[in-house]
């Protein structure tokens, strides 16, 4: 299971915006841009956004955080009423506890936008234990999320532009069969990120690219 998030400032907002809008119109795009969807074109939407997203990335404008843990090996049934959907919320929870929360949290308000879905449905609900957890384990500030609010990718440019590098190291960390246009999107993406693999974790520090492998406990 891959979970993932794209981080910044809000005064880029704009800019990236129209950088997506830019892509869109140069590649005629008139429908949701997702990796599930990639395939051979004369320009490929899915290729400028990747470089785009790295752009971003190298100029500092954006960080990207990634993920991974086994989800076959978690005991499902202790994570709640539903199941596998709780084992998904709860991993949410870490991710913002322990990557925007640890590192925006005692400088900014974090505003945090996921994909609307039943896994992130429950996520608004608890955004007050991610805060306080964040000010006492992290030196938060207090309520460091005050928006908490999934959002339907469909009109969600910047949910889009995330989903497509997300995609892509998530069908190489489990080791799926592509196919030729996907299989080189997916190359382009590991060799932007600059990692060898998707096996380590990345430095405390590590702001700009992140990734992180847990292993479920007990």
């Amino acid at each position: 299971m891959a979970i993932g998030g794209m981080a910044l400032h809000v005064r880029r907002l704009p800019e990236i915006l129209a950088g997506i809008r830019a892509i869109n119109e140069e590649c005629g795009v008139i429908s949701e841009v997702k990796w599930s969807t990639a395939k051979r074109r004369r320009v490929s939407v899915h290729e400028r956004y990747i470089d785009y997203f790295f752009e971003l990335v190298a100029e500092g404008k954006i960080h990207f955080h990634i993920r991974f843990a086994p989800f076959g090996e978690y005991r499902h049934g202790d994570s709640g009423d539903r199941g596998r959907v709780d084992t998904v919320s709860k991993m949410y929870y870490q991710m913002i506890v322990h990557r925007p929360i640890a590192f925006y949290g005692r400088h900014m308000p974090i505003h945090v936008h996921p994909d609307h879905g039943e896994c992130t449905s429950y996520l608004p609900k608890i955004r007050g234990a991610m805060c306080a957890e964040g000010y006492r384990s992290k030196g938060a500030k207090p309520n460091c999320i005050p928006i908490l609010e999934p959002r339907d990718s469909r009109r969600e440019p910047f949910l889009q532009l995330l989903d497509v590098p997300l995609g892509a190291l998530a069908a190489l960390k489990n080791q799926r069969d592509l196919g030729e246009v996907k299989t080189a999107l997916a190359a382009r993406v590991l060799a932007r990120t600059g990692w060898d693999d998707l096996d380590g974790n990345s430095r405390a520090v590590d702001r700009r690219l992140n990734i992180w492998n847990v292993s479920p406990k007990g």
